[in-house]
């Protein structure tokens, strides 16, 4: 499975939505479920499945699938490269 459909997977489960509502343009501002509560849901639960954590400072920022995924693989390309 691609990161990206895990990153919509986990989303969807997160926020307690349809998998079918997170597209690409996925944000805090197109799902209404989206509130503080599920956003910290949401990070904790990508935190766990992708082995990685967020700095306090980058949680604000991470509203859209976007600025998920770009987060992640950045974290990811990181680790790859550190090993």
């Amino acid at each position: 499975m691609t990161p990206e459909k895990r990153i919509k997977g986990i989303m969807a489960n997160s926020l307690e939505v349809d998998e079918g509502l997170i597209g690409d343009d996925a944000s805090i501002h197109t799902i209404a479920q989206w509130d503080s509560l599920q956003h910290l849901r949401l990070i904790m639960a990508l935190q766990e499945e992708f082995s990685v954590r967020f700095q306090d400072v980058e949680i604000p920022e991470l509203i859209s699938f976007h600025t998920i995924r770009d987060a992640i693989m950045a974290k990811l390309t990181l680790h790859d490269k550190a090993q």
